[in-house]
């Protein structure tokens, strides 16, 4: 398996030479996993970090009476997932990942990390990487969530997105925007429809050019 095939951030840097290497001390081993059935549980000890190959998993958790809570879904090649609870110190997972389909992986042992090589070094500072961009995901998220209307959640998110000038290029679907966003779609679509009437916003597929300081009044 080439590197470079893997496309995963936590990847970056390392050289094929140095991935061989790592590949026959055993840090990285590939593993498959049959639909339904759990990469880790609820409740168990974190001995790795995940980087999905192919496939899509599901992390959830089930409440004590039984409903299951679907709290993330992965299946881009070389997503990391379950890297959290790798740094925590011995805690135990609080959710469950399930292969919704069958699924590859490739699993990656903790000791690594802990290496005196490049391959250690470089390896961590991809993980800070991963882990900042998580934690800036998250505010941004709780920014939104704060928000008391579905019209001031549309106004921060498209705020907080990437821009050229006034114009927001959306690289999620309408169905995965309601479903960031914690609404139903025709909600979604309701509401961007009355902000276009009153020209905040203008929808063109998947541009959307906005009037920032009208935004800036609604979301903040």
């Amino acid at each position: 398996m080439k590197i470079d095939t893997i496309n995963s951030p936590l990847l970056k840097g390392i050289s094929q030479n140095s991935w061989e290497k790592s590949l026959e001390r055993g840090w990285f081993i590939q593993r498959e996993f049959p639909k339904e059935s759990a990469l880790f549980s609820e409740g168990e000890n974190c001995k790795g970090i995940f980087i999905l190959l192919e496939g899509k998993v599901q992390v959830e958790r089930t409440t004590l009476s039984g409903n299951r809570i679907l709290v993330n879904t992965f299946q881009e090649r070389g997503t990391v997932f379950g890297e959290v609870y790798g740094f925590l110190g011995g805690r135990l997972y609080d959710f469950s990942c399930i292969a919704a389909r069958d699924t590859k992986v490739l699993f990656l042992h903790l000791e690594a990390f802990s290496m005196e090589e490049e391959m250690g070094r470089i390896l961590s500072q991809n993980m800070l990487g991963i882990l900042a961009k998580k934690a800036l995901f998250l505010n941004r998220k709780l920014l939104i969530h704060g928000g008391t209307t579905l019209r001031q959640k549309i106004a921060i998110f498209l705020l907080q997105q990437e821009r050229k000038g006034k114009v927001v290029n959306l690289t999620m679907n309408r169905e995965q925007w309601a479903d960031y966003l914690g609404v139903a779609r025709p909600s979604l679509s309701r509401q961007l429809m009355e902000m276009e009437k009153e020209s905040l916003i203008k929808v063109e597929k998947n541009k959307i050019f906005i009037e920032e300081e009208k935004l800036e009044k609604i979301a903040y």
